[in-house]
């Protein structure tokens, strides 16, 4: 109930820009579930009249559901890595072909070591960078 007060104070003001970091990583499965589809709601019905969001996960997977775009950061402060365009439609299947595609590039690009070929940090380690996800295109470079 606490994410749910802290959305509904985020967006009384109408902001330009919502800023959220990890907002659901607190979460049961099935609220967040719930909060992930009644922001998107939002957003893609254009019922709030935010620009544009800037969403940081750790979770892979609701990264792709949520981003059109997902920039991943490298261990040096403010360096991006990679940018992912996420081009699915929406509702997102996290079963399809395509949504396990691009899960498997990022994943890829977090555990492989920058400039060397196909390299892996270690196959037991989770990710250490976090994709940003930006739900539209509409959010500024």
């Amino acid at each position: 109930m606490r994410q749910r007060v802290g959305f509904a104070r985020a967006l009384v003001v109408n902001p330009d820009v919502l800023l959220l970091d990890e907002p659901f990583s607190a979460l049961d499965v099935l609220t967040a579930e719930t909060l992930r589809g009644d922001l998107l709601d939002l957003w893609i019905g254009q019922r709030i009249p935010t620009k544009g969001i800037l969403f940081v996960s750790h979770n892979i997977e609701e990264a792709v559901e949520i981003a059109d775009r997902i920039l991943i950061f490298g261990s040096d402060p403010g360096r991006i890595r990679s940018e992912i365009n996420v081009p699915l439609a929406r509702p997102r299947d996290w079963g399809s072909a395509g949504f396990r595609q691009i899960v498997d590039q990022v994943y890829s690009l977090l555990t492989t070591t920058p400039g060397r070929e196909g390299g892996r940090r270690g196959s037991s380690r989770k990710p250490s960078a976090s994709p940003t996800a930006c739900p539209t295109r509409r959010c500024s470079n």
